[in-house]
């Protein structure tokens, strides 16, 4: 086999990420846009030791699933995975990689079924686009398949229409393009009583953000993280409550990288009794500040390395609630947790690999699985969300 060679083969599986898995000449080769069941000629564009990169380059049996793509830079925009499948069909290659991630670690009878409620379209409250200046013209989108290319776009399907209407007005002004420099990333928010836009960083001088949430209007600096989805945050907060409401926790909550405090708010209205707040965005720990206040609700709060403060945190806890980033604990993190005492974890992410990760620690250092729970809070996108709880 060369680069430029075509073959004929069947889609096995979807890879996370979205990408067709085939198996030619005892190598796995990768297919873009192509679904299981599907026979298709692919054109191979890379070679690795073990696996192809490859093309699509016909289709010669078309799953019942497939469906045309409703954005027209769907061939070129990496944010949408699965925008030639039917959401049904989405749902089942979702849930057959999380059955793929837990495997290893002796979970696979916890791979349930996603919730497939909510929008799949028009549900992101944050867009950031960039912009890229190429022979006099100035280009404003998203990065595309290939990180040399910049995809312009109208609007966005993921994004909520008012952040399009916004986006169109600013682009039919025929000088708004000329405050646009090369390198730019330029932010459109949604929050519940306003949209704003904002080049690079948010001024300082912008107010925060009132987000509605399960646990009422919370405040949110612009700069700062929240749950990109409402819905699926609403998720995520039904099970952090159904859980609390039937395990009550009597001691100290410890809520890791907490942000403006929406899980940490989730327990202490449940009745979780004293709440501490760890979190390295300053911004976001005067708002959680502002959040439990406006509630009349006690807290601890710290603003730093979540992972700096946890030991100490952590001390006489009952529960711990951990949303870390996408590249998941740091190695402090797991340490401080390995180290202490606490009995209890929900631990949330964004990132099922980084998870996995993760999870094998956890188990090596005598935490048990007790729920995994998958929300699809990225719909018609590669990712998923994973709610999870842990016991000693």
């Amino acid at each position: 086999m060369k680069i430029g060679d075509r073959f004929e083969c069947v889609v096995e599986s979807a890879a996370f990420g979205g990408e067709g898995v085939a198996r030619v000449d005892g190598m796995v080769a990768f297919i873009p846009f192509t679904l299981p069941g599907e026979r298709v000629v692919a054109r191979i564009v890379k070679i690795k030791s073990d696996y192809l990169r490859c093309e699509l380059s016909g289709l010669l049996e078309k799953s019942p699933d497939r469906i045309e793509p409703e954005c027209p830079y769907f061939h070129r925009c990496p944010g949408c995975a699965y925008l030639h499948a039917s959401y049904e069909c989405e749902l089942r290659i979702k849930r057959e990689q999380l059955h793929r991630f837990l495997v290893p670690l002796g979970l696979a009878e916890m791979a349930g079924d996603f919730d497939g409620g909510g929008r799949q379209l028009g549900y992101r409250n944050k867009i950031v686009l960039h912009v890229r200046k190429e022979k006099g013209e100035t280009m404003l989108g998203y990065v595309g398949r290939s990180p040399s290319e910049l995809v312009e776009i109208a609007a966005c399907k993921l994004a909520a229409p008012e952040l399009n209407a916004e986006l169109a007005g600013h682009l039919s002004d025929p000088g708004f393009r000329h405050t646009l420099h090369d390198g730019m990333d330029v932010t459109f928010r949604k929050s519940a009583d306003k949209i704003l836009m904002w080049r690079n960083s948010p001024p300082k001088s912008l107010s925060w953000l009132r987000e509605e949430t399960a646990v009422g209007l919370i405040s949110v600096p612009p700069g700062s993280f929240s749950q990109i989805n409402p819905d699926g945050a609403a998720k995520l907060l039904a099970l952090l409550d159904a859980y609390l409401a039937a395990f009550p926790v009597k001691g100290k909550t410890v809520d890791a990288y907490s942000g403006a405090g929406l899980f940490g708010l989730a327990a202490a209205v449940s009745g979780a009794e004293p709440v501490v707040e760890l979190e390295s965005d300053a911004a976001a720990v005067e708002a959680a500040k502002f959040n439990f206040s406006a509630r009349g609700i006690a807290a601890e709060f710290a603003s730093g390395d979540a992972a700096a403060g946890l030991g100490e945190a952590l001390k006489d806890a009952e529960l711990l609630i951990v949303d870390p980033p996408r590249s998941g604990l740091s190695h402090a993190s797991f340490r401080a947790i390995r180290d202490s005492a606490v009995a209890r974890m929900v631990y949330i992410s964004c990132d099922p690999a980084t998870w996995s990760r993760d999870a094998a620690k956890l188990i090596d250092a005598g935490f048990n699985a007790k729920t995994v729970v998958p929300v699809n809070m990225f719909p018609r996108s590669a990712g998923f969300e994973l709610f999870s709880v842990w016991e000693r």
